[in-house]
């Protein structure tokens, strides 16, 4: 087994906390280049409440573009997180716009990393047995070859790994029966009373970008046209009350 990979599995192993095992994961990929790094739970995760839009829980380096692609509205349009959610594997994002018809605003997604200074970028998505997904965002702040077949391999094995540990310091519940997470539920509760986006991220301490994002993932997991639409489904499966 490759040395510095067998080194991060014994040591993770004996992490305490998610803080620690997290550096333990850093240093691993910043071994192969990669130094920004973010680590998200793109299905619900109550543990967490989804209090992170896109589900991002450990970042290092990359939270202004996580800022700037919530504020495009890019996840909506994003091959890699399209896919992220459906499949698992390892995605590099310079592949899309190499292999696949992309729309301009699709190209933009990948071509606004760049100005983040996110080289060599990649999403390695996880499925766990338990029903939740996971995605691991890799890059480099410099233009590096990053991405040989044994280092695709050594990343993926690293995030399943990493997952697993992840999941086992958190004691994680999967997600139950509910359609909405808590988290969701607020955010629909306010704007069911008539509260502007703007009052709804005041009183949850979150930007209006934020309660947009989730508005969006509300509407989708209860097959809604409209908040309205959604308030009436809501109250009817007794998922808020007004």
């Amino acid at each position: 087994m490759n040395s510095v990979l067998e080194d991060f599995i014994v040591s993770s192993r004996q992490m305490v906390n998610v803080a620690d095992l997290f550096e333990v994961y850093q240093k691993l990929l910043g071994a192969y280049g990669f130094d920004s790094i973010g680590h998200a739970i793109i299905s619900d995760h109550p543990e967490l409440n989804n209090e992170q839009a896109l589900g991002l829980v450990h970042i290092c380096r990359i939270k202004q573009w996580a800022d700037h692609y919530l504020e495009q509205d890019f996840a909506t349009v994003d091959p890699v997180h399209k896919l992220s959610v459906s499949n698992a594997g390892v995605y590099v994002w310079d592949d899309f716009p190499k292999y696949h018809q992309l729309s301009n605003r699709q190209r933009r997604v990948f071509d606004d990393t760049k100005e983040f200074s996110l080289f060599n970028g990649a999403t390695v998505s996880v499925h766990g047995q338990d029903q939740t997904v996971a995605a691991t965002l890799l890059s480099s702040s410099h233009h590096i070859d990053c991405f040989d077949p044994a280092t695709l391999d050594i990343v993926k094995m690293a995030a399943y790994h990493f997952h697993f540990c992840f999941l086992d310091l958190m004691e994680f519940e999967p997600s139950s029966n509910k359609p909405l997470s808590s988290r969701e539920q607020e955010v629909l509760k306010w704007l069911a009373q008539g509260l502007t986006k703007s009052c709804v991220g005041d009183k949850l301490n979150m930007s209006s970008h934020t309660v947009d994002y989730h508005l969006r993932n509300i509407l989708k997991k209860l097959d809604a046209k409209n908040t309205v639409a959604a308030t009436a489904l809501a109250i009817k499966q007794n998922l808020i009350e007004i």
